[in-house]
């Protein structure tokens, strides 16, 4: 069970840093002391999701796709394990318009 959330955890923290073009390790905000998971959750709860984003990844025809994305790997990074979707339901998430869960940082 805890390497399972823990492949979950570490898929969500990928999408995050692709979708963003950050790694994780070292980021830094100027205005904040998150690091990019906490960046990324407070952006989500604010509804700017899409200030997260990467200017190179060029979304405009995909904005819900990298919303969607988002949104999924934030619920993969929750703080308790129990939280965390399995990977068939991250998958499932991703391939398919279901209402997403709201989640919790």
């Amino acid at each position: 069970m805890f390497s399972v959330k823990l492949d979950v955890f570490s898929f969500g923290a990928l999408v995050l840093e692709i979708v963003s073009g950050t790694r994780n390790r070292g980021f830094s905000h100027r205005d904040y002391h998150h690091n990019l998971l906490g960046h990324a959750w407070m952006l989500h709860k604010e509804g700017r999701s899409l200030e997260f984003v990467d200017d190179y990844l060029g979304i405009s025809r995909y904005l819900s796709e990298v919303q969607r994305s988002i949104h999924v790997g934030l619920l993969s990074v929750q703080q308790c394990p129990d939280d965390r979707p399995s990977m068939s339901s991250v998958v499932f998430m991703l391939g398919n318009e279901v209402e997403l869960p709201q989640g919790s940082s």
